[in-house]
């Protein structure tokens, strides 16, 4: 199983296939899995790096409580050390939190981006509506999940996070054992994250100096507050366009492979030309 210190931290990844490199950002309690769906239709065409964050799943954990800035130090690190050129990166919720911070930091570094749903709330504060929304779901990670985790109760604080955020009523029912032990053991990740201050905003003006392509999703099926955000960070680009998945929800590449990869390869494919 091939793994990268980086930063420290021992960083697991994964690698197949041939031709332009993809990397793979997953979201907050998951791991390289999460894209097992989509990854093999992927690597028929691209190289494709998915890879465990630090403190997630087979890599290890971080000796401070973690940071996205962190994140960004290791993606950008892995990018470096695997020694792949402007690959595109796609980066699914706080996945694509990290990816965008990325491109705030480096622009230089990734090729073009794809990015869905990032849970950048702080973003919309000001919209009417949206933010009383946005702000009543961060509260109710403060005051309802991370208390349960903290107190041990790990299962139950892991199926409210499935059932209320990720993917909807009745999901965790629903997921694969597999599923809902990744969940389950990655789950003390999340209050770390949350604790980072900076963890629902990204810096508008640095985005714009990425001029390449950007390619962001949302979805029908998913709080009504993601559109806003995707559409207030979009405009920060110079070459971006929206997509909308009908009926698919935060994690289409898991949901949904076939519409995830009908509107994704097409876009890899341009800008891989």
């Amino acid at each position: 199983m091939p793994t990268e210190s980086l930063n420290g931290i021992k960083i697991f990844y994964e690698r197949q296939g041939v031709g332009p490199p993809i990397v793979l950002v997953h979201g907050s309690w998951g791991d390289h899995h999460n894209w097992d769906a989509v990854a093999p239709a992927l690597a028929r065409e691209y190289d494709v790096i998915r890879y465990d964050r630090r403190g997630h799943s087979q890599s290890g954990p971080a000796p401070t409580p973690g940071a996205a800035e962190q994140d960004v130090d290791d993606l950008l690190a892995l990018v470096d050390r695997l020694e792949v050129r402007q690959p595109v990166a796609i980066g699914n919720s706080f996945g694509g939190t990290i990816t965008l911070k990325a491109v705030a930091r480096a622009p230089e570094a990734l090729g073009a981006i794809v990015i869905h749903q990032p849970p950048l709330t702080g973003m919309v504060t000001n919209l009417p509506g949206v933010g009383e929304q946005a702000t009543s779901v961060t509260k109710h990670f403060e005051r309802n999940i991370v208390p349960l985790l903290e107190a041990g109760k790990i299962e139950e604080g892991t199926r409210m996070f499935v059932d209320t955020v990720a993917f909807g009523p009745g999901a965790w029912n629903t997921l694969p054992q597999a599923i809902k032990d990744t969940f389950i053991n990655n789950a003390l990740t999340w209050p770390d994250e949350l604790r980072d201050p900076g963890w629902s905003v990204v810096d508008l003006e640095a985005l714009r100096r990425f001029d390449g392509p950007a390619l962001f999703t949302t979805a029908t099926a998913s709080a009504s507050f993601f559109p806003p955000i995707v559409e207030r960070i979009a405009a920060a680009f110079a070459r971006a366009r929206l997509v909308t998945y009908q009926g698919a929800g935060h994690v289409p590449h898991a949901t949904h492979p076939n519409g995830f990869l009908e509107v994704v390869l097409p876009f890899l494919r341009e800008v891989s030309t």
